[in-house]
């Protein structure tokens, strides 16, 4: 099949990029892997990861959208005009590959609004359920100001546009479904892919050291920081043989430093907590295998591609019991739950952990294990096009 993709994230995502390109990238190396052609559109200024041959990648730039819509757009909610050019310049794009050379589906996030311009196409529209802004918001307390709210709107539209939606988690599916009146029914769940090849475990040491409690993402409040506060000096001040490392971007909004909030949070253990920024893709695996826990304290996450990577390396997983998070842990079997609402029990959670070698080995095993059973890319690439024959039947 020939397959068109878009990612949505922008030029500023840098060399650690999001849940958007990652998923992105995977999913497009794992379709390539299994004989489909694959093109990318992207925003100028990303740089991709490493693809497989049978991947190409176009940058692309926002192209204003002709007629009265577009120029009241511009005019009155000049930030959706700029959106909206970029889905614009997308669908010219995917317009003009499916004149030349042909095109069975475009998979596009709803995030971004980046199919709104997609009416009528003749060719499969997917939209995949990644992280609306409403959800965003709604868990950083943002306020929905009217102009906010027509971002919304943006990205419904989107939504609307789609012969076939999908999303990576029962719990994305729930949210979204109960914010638009979305019949649940409608929305296929197909699991994100992990590179298990690139993340695996390595041999450990047996010898004793310190134990490294790892969380990885872009810190912000969605994302758990305020607890990562609430009982970070606590957890090292019990645990003198403990190491908290954060690798990821640390800058919040409004000039939020959380990386400044954390230690301070640490106190005298401050010396204890150590921050290595955005990482690219490559060096991710060293720092996952250099870890004895990934801990993830996320208030909802859909599919972290964070905790996939963990488990998938041979990590000891502490996360929150929130969806997408409870569907990826069995709680005691290949990972620990802790509820959100008590930092105390994260804090129980991962001194557990830190006492019981034995309890991370069996548990970093089990969690390797459901990652080559549910998240395998050939796989996952199996079921996508299975949805999208159905598409360009």
């Amino acid at each position: 099949m020939r397959i068109g993709m878009v990612v949505s994230e922008y030029p500023e995502s840098g060399a650690g990029h999001g849940g958007l390109a990652t998923y992105t990238y995977s999913m497009a190396n794992a379709l390539s892997a299994t004989g489909n052609q694959v093109i990318i559109l992207q925003k100028e200024g990303m740089r991709a990861d490493t693809l497989n041959p049978g991947v190409s990648v176009r940058a692309i730039a926002p192209m204003p959208e002709p007629g009265l819509r577009g120029r009241l757009l511009r005019r009155l909610l000049p930030e959706i005009a700029y959106q909206r050019g970029y889905s614009f310049a997308a669908l010219t794009q995917f317009n003009a590959i499916y004149k030349e050379h042909g095109l069975d589906v475009v998979q596009i996030p709803e995030y971004n609004g980046e199919a709104s311009t997609f009416t009528r196409v003749p060719y499969g529209l997917v939209v995949r359920l990644h992280s609306p802004t409403f959800l965003i918001d709604r868990l950083n307390k943002v306020a929905p100001t009217l102009r906010r709210r027509a971002w919304y709107r943006l990205e419904r539209v989107a939504i609307d546009n789609a012969r076939a939606i999908t999303a990576s988690s029962n719990a994305i599916r729930s949210e979204v479904c109960a914010y638009w009146g979305i019949d649940e029914k409608t929305v296929t769940v197909i699991r994100n892919p992990v590179d298990i090849a690139h993340f695996h475990p390595a041999p450990r040491e047996e010898a004793q050291g310190p134990v490294r409690i790892l969380f990885a993402g872009r810190l912000e409040r969605r994302k758990g920081v305020f607890i990562i506060t609430a009982m970070v000096r606590e957890l090292l001040r019990a645990h003198p043989d403990a190491l908290f490392t954060v690798a990821g971007g640390t800058a919040g909004d409004g000039g939020m430093d959380y990386a400044a909030l954390i230690r301070e949070a640490a106190g005298n253990c401050a010396d204890r907590v150590e921050f290595l920024g955005p990482l690219p893709r490559a060096s991710l695996p060293a720092v996952y295998q250099k870890a004895d826990i990934f801990f993830i304290p996320s208030l909802f996450d859909n599919s972290p591609n964070t905790l996939f990577e963990a488990m998938a390396s041979g990590c000891a997983c502490v996360g929150s019991d929130v969806g997408g998070i409870n569907e990826m842990i069995d709680n005691g079997i290949n990972g620990l739950l802790f509820d959100i609402t008590r930092p105390v029990d994260a804090l129980d959670k991962l001194g557990l952990l830190i006492a019981n070698r034995g309890l991370r080995k069996t548990l970093a095993a089990a969690a390797r294990r459901k990652m080559e059973q549910e998240h395998d890319p050939d796989s996952i690439a199996a079921q996508t096009v299975s949805l999208y024959r159905t598409l360009s039947a």
